[in-house]
């Protein structure tokens, strides 16, 4: 890490809001403040407590790390009088108004690639889950069951499964690059991709329509946008083949959920994972939650005890880079 005049002492006495439910402490934040700037406060709210907190913290705040489930809207952005950073804990900024932060002069951060590796590994374990499965056969033994009988399904060798890849970006390309090393035959698309680059990641080139048809497993790697919204619909479903899971570790409304369901429910695919939802956190009662071959993780392809640490890190760093003026904080909006 650089950030410019390393170990060198700041005359400023900047307040630090942190906005945040989910780390249990701020201690890798707190050891960047300490390391550049010579006083600070911080201030902390929760989700249930930061509109609240917002009337006193707000107006005094010179940055603020957010989680991704804050909404920095327009109202809480017009309440920063003096903040010159908006930190935000995560690749995505959905939940920050941008064109309210550009209007306020506000600087926007995020974390790119904070988390691909641990989202790889996410997805190659749900195809290993299926394919060769190693867990849950304990009460069959107990049942006496032994042998091939107790699995009771078809298992196949990673070097027969056809994943197919849409968005071939940089969470893309490494899965393509470790399922590429376990065997597994990688195909991709995306409108902007080309065989070239697809054989440069490991992957081979095809058409959408072709992946859908003839792929095991289709994981879904693109930004949520209005345009993608509820990309991911009946024709696509009515393309997969029957034995066919759909991985989805983007964001929960590129895929139309209520088509998943019902492909789910006509066996045009088998199965599903998903780490994002529609409707984060779900209803107990809704539907997504009522099928045996849809598994709902929440939320958590991103976490290994690495990934926090560099998010947390790079956060911390972001708004100090803008506090001091320095170059090389990565940012949405540079203001």
């Amino acid at each position: 890490m650089n950030i410019g005049n390393t170990g060198r002492w700041v005359e400023m006495h900047p307040l630090l809001w942190i906005i945040d439910d989910e780390w249990t402490n701020y201690n890798i934040e707190n050891s960047i403040f300490k390391k550049y700037l010579k006083t600070y406060d911080i201030r902390y709210s929760t989700y249930k407590t930061f509109r609240e907190d917002a009337e006193v913290f707000a107006p005094l705040a010179d940055a603020v790390l957010s989680q991704i489930n804050i909404p920095v809207d327009r109202d809480l952005i017009g309440k920063l009088k003096r903040c010159r950073i908006i930190s935000n804990y995560g690749t995505g900024y959905n939940n920050v108004d941008l064109k309210a932060a550009g209007e306020n002069n506000i600087a926007v951060g995020y974390i790119p690639g904070y988390c691909d590796e641990d989202i790889a590994d996410y997805i190659i374990s749900a195809v290993c889950s299926i394919k060769k499965p190693v867990m849950g056969f304990k009460a069959k033994v107990i049942d006496g069951q032994w042998g091939m009988p107790a699995l009771n399904m078809r298992v196949h060798r990673l070097s027969a499964v056809r994943f197919f890849i849409i968005g071939l970006g940089r969470i893309g390309q490494k899965v393509a690059g470790k399922a590429a090393a376990l065997g597994i035959k990688v195909l991709a698309y995306s409108p902007s991709l080309t065989p070239a680059k697809a054989a440069e990641c490991g992957a081979e080139y095809i058409s959408m329509a072709e992946g859908l048809q003839t792929a095991d497993f289709v994981s879904i790697h693109m930004p949520y946008t209005k345009k993608t919204e509820n990309f991911f619909g009946t024709e696509h479903f009515a393309q997969m083949n029957s034995n066919s899971y759909l991985i989805n570790t983007a964001r929960g409304r590129i895929v139309d959920q209520a088509a998943l369901l019902q492909a789910v429910r006509t066996k045009q695919i088998k199965g599903a994972f998903l780490d994002v939802l529609a409707n984060e956190p779900p209803a107990a009662d809704e539907d997504i939650l009522k099928y045996d071959d849809i598994h709902i993780t929440p939320h958590i392809s991103y976490y290994s005890e690495e990934a926090l640490e560099e998010l947390q890190r790079r956060a911390a760093v972001n708004a100090v880079k803008v506090l001091l003026h320095q170059d090389g904080a990565d940012l949405v909006i540079d203001k």
